[in-house]
């Protein structure tokens, strides 16, 4: 994995405006979760930090989303990171 890590990027505008700390209709259901995972994503140094915590549920992606990656929110929602891009 990469150790020039960045911090994510936001390409869907509802996201880009959750982690600004606006509240989104669409996220109410799992606010709490998405924070939690977004301060995860907003701290972590590395891919491999990712990787480290069992609770993220970090796996690659496959087919026409190879090089991408995505952890879990919840049993329902899934962030994919593709080179670090939300």
């Amino acid at each position: 994995m990469a150790a020039d890590f960045e911090p994510p990027l936001y390409r869907d505008k509802r996201t880009a405006r959750f982690a600004a700390g606006e509240r989104v209709r669409e996220f109410l259901a799992f606010e709490k979760q998405a924070k939690k995972r977004l301060l995860i994503l907003e701290s972590a140094v590395s891919l491999n930090s990712l990787m480290l915590l069992p609770s993220n549920h970090f796996e690659a992606l496959g087919g026409d989303r190879s090089g991408q990656f995505s952890i879990r929110i919840n049993h329902n929602g899934v962030y994919a990171l593709s080179g670090l891009l939300i």
